[in-house]
C-alpha cells in the first residue's frame, strides 16, 4: 500500500490498506482476503494482512475491517 495516496488506481496503485482487491469498497471479498493467512504469523517482509500489527493473522486484524466495511475509497 501507499500511504501518501488516499485512494487507489483500480487494478495499478493498491493504496487503502483494508481494500485488499483494489476495488475502491471495503467488503466480504476483503474480509475473505484474510481466510487464507488467517492464523499464521505475518512475515516481516510482507506485513500487507497484518492490519492491526501483532505479528499475527488473528480475528483483531478481521475485526480492524469492520470500521470501514462497505464504505468506498473516492
Amino acid at each position: 500500500t501507499d500511504p501518501l495516496a488516499a485512494c487507489p488506481t483500480i487494478g495499478v496503485h493498491p493504496a487503502w490498506p483494508p481494500d485488499f482487491d483494489n476495488n475502491q469498497v471495503v467488503d466480504i471479498v476483503d474480509v475473505l482476503a484474510l481466510r487464507p493467512v488467517f492464523g499464521t504469523a505475518a512475515p516481516p517482509t510482507s506485513p500487507r494482512y497484518d492490519l492491526a500489527p501483532s505479528g499475527q493473522i488473528d480475528i483483531v486484524d478481521v475485526l480492524a475491517l469492520k470500521p470501514v466495511f462497505g464504505e468506498s475509497c473516492t
